[in-house]
């Protein structure tokens, strides 16, 4: 439904498509350079297409919510397209581990900003307590203390 209506709205939603390119791109270089990082480079049209393959199987993609999944079967696909399966297992396991490590600390450093705009849009609502519905965003993490 959402790439349906982001194509029938272009003028809307425009930086979407960038974007999604953008993080499709970055993504695939990451997981290739962790296979280059163990001594293996693939041909890029053999790793796109060992990479599709992985996303078809378990018909899932990253971001929406298949990374388990697709890094279990992204060795395996790389081995089958000519990748040796140890250095498949060790180039997929340290890109998945350094693309959740590296963002980290800019999500640690934006949570001051995110408590501000919480306590601020709780203020703006005129409601002194979170809605049951959303959780607190003060400065005790979410635990209701402050």
């Amino acid at each position: 439904h959402l790439v349906r209506r982001l194509f029938l709205t272009p003028g809307r939603y425009w930086p979407a498509v960038p974007g999604m390119a953008l993080f499709w791109a970055a993504d695939m270089l990451a997981a290739w350079l962790g296979l280059a990082a163990f001594g293996y480079q693939m041909n890029a049209a053999t790793f796109i297409v060992a990479v599709a393959t992985g996303m078809v199987f378990t018909r899932r993609t990253g971001p929406l919510a298949g990374a388990g999944v697709l890094t279990l079967v992204l060795p395996l696909t790389l081995w089958d397209s000519g990748a040796p399966l140890p250095i498949a297992i060790a180039g997929i396991f340290s890109y998945r581990l350094l693309s959740l490590l590296l963002p980290l600390p800019f999500g640690l450093a934006a949570l001051p900003g995110l408590r501000r705009m919480g306590r601020q849009s709780q203020r703006e609502a005129g409601a002194g307590e979170p809605s049951s519905d959303e959780p607190a965003l003060g400065t005790d993490g979410g635990t209701g203390r402050q």
